[in-house]
């Protein structure tokens, strides 16, 4: 029983140190911030987004993949270059560069964007009081 013990210890040891982040879908979550992707799985939950920031590439088509599983509608509006807001009261709908409108729980929906102009793009659910919840990300265009 104690060797059994020692063992269960130390793997759950090794689990806890591991620093390497895994998305559900298998990539990681480092490459996925800093390397282009043509494709991407974002979920939205109360009140934020899988991940801080996605890279895509700049002039090329990329798939936004956008699912909900939060309990509440969400949406992923991508803000026009030198428009980022710092709070819900300076949002509205002019500062939407595209976005994939706002979903229901337990739902996906899928949109191609291509964004020509490469930069630091902000990306927010600009939602009633989501903003100010701390829903927001960065999408960063090369």
């Amino acid at each position: 029983m104690n060797r059994a013990w020692a063992i269960a210890t130390l793997l759950l040891v090794a689990a806890c140190g591991s620093t390497s982040s895994v998305s559900a879908n298998g990539s990681d979550a480092a490459t996925k911030a800093t390397t282009p992707q043509n494709d991407l799985t974002v979920t939205a939950i109360e009140f934020g987004y899988d991940a801080k920031q996605w890279t895509v590439p700049a002039g090329k088509p990329f798939t936004v993949h956008f699912r909900n599983q939060g309990t509440i509608e969400h949406e992923w509006s991508i803000i026009k270059l030198g428009r980022d807001i710092h709070k819900q009261s300076e949002f509205s709908d002019d500062h939407v560069l595209t976005e994939v409108e706002k979903i229901t729980q337990e739902t996906v929906s899928e949109k191609v964007i291509t964004i020509t102009k490469p930069g630091r793009y902000q990306i927010l659910c600009g939602l009633q009081g989501h903003f100010d919840a701390g829903m927001h990300s960065v999408l960063n265009v090369v």
